[in-house]
């Protein structure tokens, strides 16, 4: 019993009602975004990657712009209005609240697992960054993915 109540505690602790889901092309819930710490987790709940504001080159950003960057150090692209764009401004991936259309949840959300320590950080590309309604060749997954250690 109480190792019952003990994985109940550790269970309802690890999820976050903050949390944002990212939704693919085909409108799944592939992703969620912890907004405590920006941390991207894949819906099991591996952590591929994180939003920041920062980059070594000093890329200036505006209100609402993110880059986004592996835990590996590349920089995979950019969090812009609701919108996951690659190096190329496609769209990868979107916010639940910005999709258009029925999103569908895919079976449980994984318990968050260990961050791994962020490596240093590549360069940012110069791009000006701007919404596409063009969905990238490359999926919300294997977007993501690009960002493993």
């Amino acid at each position: 019993m109480k190792t019952f109540i003990l994985s109940l505690f550790i269970t309802f602790c690890s999820l976050s009602f903050a949390d944002t889901f990212i939704v693919g092309a085909d409108g799944e819930v592939r992703a969620f975004i912890d907004s405590q710490n920006g941390t991207i987790y894949l819906w099991d709940g591996r952590p591929t990657a994180y939003l920041t504001m920062s980059a070594p080159n000093k890329v200036q950003l505006k209100e609402g712009e993110s880059h986004i960057y592996g835990f590996n150090g590349l920089h995979l692209g950019w969090y812009y209005q609701g919108h996951f764009l690659d190096h190329e401004k496609k769209v990868t991936g979107m916010v639940d609240s910005v999709y258009e259309g029925l999103t569908k949840k895919v079976g449980n959300q994984g318990l968050k697992r260990h961050r791994p320590y962020r490596q240093i950080q590549r360069l940012a590309p110069f791009y000006k960054i701007n919404t596409s309604d063009q969905w990238s060749n490359t999926s919300l997954v294997n977007f993501l993915l690009n960002g493993r250690p």
